[in-house]
Formats: structure tokens, C-alpha cells, sequence
């Protein structure tokens, strides 16, 4: 577990569950698809993210643009009530983040590990997620969830299919009680 800086408690890790957005906006996708040559993957649940600098996600997993996988990839955070995404992350600036969590590894060059909160507290490997903005937030009592795409395999002009890649995870991070 992870010390909660700044309090004598402990953050307590969850490990954020996920589906295909096909089941979550089966409609849209198929548009996506069709215009974009995509397949949008994964969603994650919806949840709620407080403004404390002790709750916040840690999203990691493969970055599929520099596996070759794909030619472009990335994580998004969205707001549940009216669908409107607020802010992501592509593969460009996500390569090479996994480093600092597993030095020297050959594998590390493939991954990622990004952080999502309210605030970015200037950490420049942080999106945060604003409010109180309209569309352009997430307001801090509506949910949020993350969604996760890999564009345009180079073979088949089409992002990867779901069964050929790894799926991206997240963990969210929450003062303990």
C-alpha cells in the first residue's frame, strides 16, 4: 500500500474494472469505426474523482503505437453524464514513462504509467481533470471514465483487434477512512 503523504493513513489501491465500449455506446462505435478506421477497445466503470491530492488513478499498460501494433494510441477521460471528454494522453508522450517504475527492463520501452487527478500539482506525467467549466469539465459530484484506443494497424488499416492486443489498466488511489 502506498503512504498517504501529508496524513498518518495509508492509501488504499482499486483496481478499476473495464468493458468494451462496444456495450456502452454500441451505436457510436460503429460510426467511430466507419469514419475513423478504429476500433475504440475499452471503457473503464464509471467512478468519481475527488479534488484531493490522495485520490487520484494510476492508468498503465502497453503502448501499442511503440509495440508496432499500432500506428497511434491513446487514454481519454470523459464525463459520464454528457459524454464529453476533457483531456487525454497519446502514445507520443507516453513512451518511455514506464522507466521510472522498472529501470533497465527491455520491456519498459513498451509500456506506459500516467497519473489522472483533479490537479497536476506542475507533474508533468499527470492529467488533470478540471470542473466547474461546463462541457469542458467533469463537474466533482457527475462520474468520469476512461477510454482507451489504438488506431489504424499498419497491415490492416484498422486499429487491432481486441483479442490481439493487451488491454490497458487502472488503478484508482483513495485516502484510507
Amino acid at each position: 500500500m502506498a503512504t498517504d503523504s501529508g496524513r498518518s493513513g495509508l492509501l488504499l489501491p482499486r483496481d478499476v474494472a473495464g468493458t468494451f465500449w462496444v456495450i456502452h455506446i454500441g451505436e457510436v462505435i460503429l460510426v467511430h469505426v466507419m469514419h475513423c478506421c478504429s476500433r475504440e477497445y475499452a471503457s473503464l466503470s464509471r467512478l468519481l474523482l475527488k479534488d484531493d491530492p490522495n485520490e487520484f488513478l494510476i492508468v498503465y499498460g502497453v503502448n501499442h503505437a511503440a509495440t508496432g501494433k499500432a500506428v497511434y494510441s491513446n487514454f481519454g477521460v470523459y464525463g459520464s453524464d454528457i459524454l464529453n471528454g476533457v483531456g487525454a494522453v497519446a502514445s507520443q508522450s507516453l513512451s518511455g514513462t514506464a522507466q521510472d517504475y522498472i529501470p533497465g527492463h527491455p520491456a519498459a520501452k513498451y509500456l506506459y504509467v500516467w497519473k489522472v487527478a483533479r490537479r497536476s500539482q506542475g507533474d508533468p506525467r499527470c492529467l488533470g481533470v478540471p470542473w466547474g467549466i461546463r462541457a469542458a469539465g467533469i463537474d466533482l459530484d457527475k462520474e468520469c471514465y476512461g477510454g482507451f484506443r489504438a488506431y489504424v494497424e499498419k497491415e490492416t488499416k484498422v486499429g487491432p483487434f481486441w483479442s490481439e492486443i493487451l488491454y490497458d489498466r487502472t488503478i484508482k488511489f483513495s485516502p484510507s477512512k
